[in-house]
């Protein structure tokens, strides 16, 4: 089974849609920052957040029940505004930042964590990770830019060349 979690109005076939508002096309009405997950464990092999995340109060329940319903091994896709874009700095809805590395802090080894000192029981191998410089039709050729080298990108260009969102998948690893 597959989930799209926080869907809006952005519902997919093969996929439960799921959303804190019940609008047309949504299959599951909840509120994902209430734990339990109504949904039993290791119930799903992927699960899509478009748009949401930033949404979440704690990042590290919510990852810990996005763990919990999945399988050994399915796939997260995440797209999120980046915490720094004016599209973050202007939704009131914004409760979780996003960065480039905030996934780090559910890698498996703690070597790879780069500082994060925070331990969770989810466990995520990080399978891709990407600037989105622009969606526009017309702008997101662009996109490979801060991608060539994303450390120097954040560090040095970030200011000059903003990118307003990031793209991640995720491997549930238990």
């Amino acid at each position: 089974m597959k989930l799209n979690l926080g869907c809006g109005k952005k519902t997919e076939k093969g996929y439960i849609n799921a959303d804190l508002v019940n609008l047309k096309g949504v299959d599951k009405v909840f509120d994902f920052n209430k734990y339990p997950f109504p949904f039993k464990d290791n119930t799903f092999e992927e699960i899509k957040i478009t748009n949401a995340i930033h949404c979440v109060e704690n990042l590290i329940l919510f990852m810990n029940e996005i763990s919990r319903v999945c399988k050994n091994g399915a796939i997260i896709k995440i797209k999120s505004q980046f915490f720094l874009s004016p599209e973050s700095a202007c939704d009131p809805l914004t409760k979780t930042n996003i960065g480039y590395n905030s996934f780090n802090l559910f890698l498996k080894n703690p070597e790879e964590k780069m500082g994060a000192s925070y331990d969770s029981k989810a466990k995520f191998k990080i399978l891709k990770r990407k600037w989105i410089f622009s969606e526009n039709k017309y702008l997101k050729w662009l996109n490979f830019i801060p991608n060539l080298s994303p450390r120097f990108y954040s560090r040095f260009l970030y200011f000059y060349f903003p990118s307003n969102k990031l793209y991640f998948e995720l491997q549930v690893i238990k």
